[in-house]
């Protein structure tokens, strides 16, 4: 796969996009709509940062697909998708001037339905469709600058095909992560980690957003932890629904492992931000899926709905127009 597209160069988008370079491949190309990245990383390379300091990578970036194509002469051979979930139909459109017949989509986005939305365009067959799920871990702390969030973690990441049987080009696509640095394997199981993630990120993610804290400190607390297990027993159960066997023993076992994560969740530094969030396909997926399978869902729901709130009505808040832009723990 000679010409790969980070379609939504944020934090995961740009390291993966550094791996990529660092192991030999020429034509990797980000695209990002913040001017401010693009102009960075055209002129100082992404700078990437982790606790031996900060190296400079030249990199080629892009505002949008049409500003790629005048360049990429030719369909991309790989797009990964890492925009936010609720961007998915907007971008994948965009991208239809890089897209071929013989173009492959990648999605390791957090939440639910991303290959689903991703297929629904129409721009990309499903059997050219993967997606999975990543332990890899950056935050971007200022355009064109990333922090590498999980150094020395042994982080993993599973694939497999949306549509059909596992493929050459998939099994390529592994062994070209692997020799970048990032761990793969091609597993068919891979849904049941997707929901495993998703289980995380509806704690993680959501609580750390509304209580402006780390995983680890909330779950310290005497109160954070029973929050935290009636929103993985409820995510469990749902999943359970879809075919997807997640006990509650299981979903104790996640939760322990969230106890020792101390650092800021993306929807966290989003609400900080005052960005969208990815509520809509974590929670609000979750929130959906329990009313459609007659699963009550209380506690996501009630998450689902006051982040929405929140996320709307920024402008009206007391205290975010003065938080920081960056607050690591």
């Amino acid at each position: 796969m000679k010409k790969i597209v980070i379609l939504g160069a944020g934090g995961m988008g740009t390291l993966f996009a550094v791996r990529l370079i660092e192991a030999g491949h020429k034509n990797v190309f980000l695209i990002n709509r913040n001017p401010e990245y693009v102009e960075n990383v055209n002129q100082l390379g992404i700078r990437f940062r982790n606790s031996e300091g900060t190296r400079s990578i030249p990199a080629k970036a892009f505002l949008c697909a049409e500003d790629l194509a005048k360049e990429l002469r030719g369909p991309a051979d790989l797009v990964i998708v890492f925009v936010k979930g609720y961007a998915n139909h907007e971008a994948v459109m965009s991208a239809q001037c890089i897209t071929g017949p013989d173009t492959y989509y990648l999605t390791l986005q957090n939440g639910l339905g991303n290959p689903e939305s991703i297929a629904e365009t129409g721009v990309v067959a499903p059997d050219h469709i993967f997606f999975g799920k990543t332990t890899e871990g950056a935050v971007m702390l200022e355009p064109g600058i990333i922090l590498h969030k999980a150094e020395g973690y042994r982080s993993e990441t599973s694939i497999m095909p949306f549509s059909g049987e596992v493929t050459m080009p998939l099994r390529e696509l592994m062994r070209m992560f692997c020799d970048c640095g990032i761990r793969t394997e091609v597993n068919l199981n891979t849904e049941s980690a997707i929901w495993e993630k998703v289980l995380m990120n509806c704690i993680g993610n959501s609580m750390a957003a509304l209580l402006r804290m780390s995983t680890k400190s909330l779950l310290a607390d005497d109160f954070g932890m029973p929050i935290a297990k009636m929103i993985a027993y409820e995510v469990a159960a749902v999943a359970r629904a879809r075919g997807v066997d997640i006990s509650e023993r299981r979903a104790d076992e996640i939760i322990e492992r969230l106890r020792g994560n101390d650092l800021q969740a993306s929807t966290g530094k989003d609400v900080l931000s005052m960005r969208r969030t990815e509520i809509d396909t974590i929670n609000g997926a979750v929130s959906k899926l329990g009313k459609h399978y007659g699963i009550p869902t209380p506690a996501n729901d009630l998450l689902y709905y006051m982040v929405s709130v929140l996320q709307d009505n920024y402008d009206k808040t007391w205290d975010l127009g003065h938080a920081p832009s960056v607050s690591l723990h």
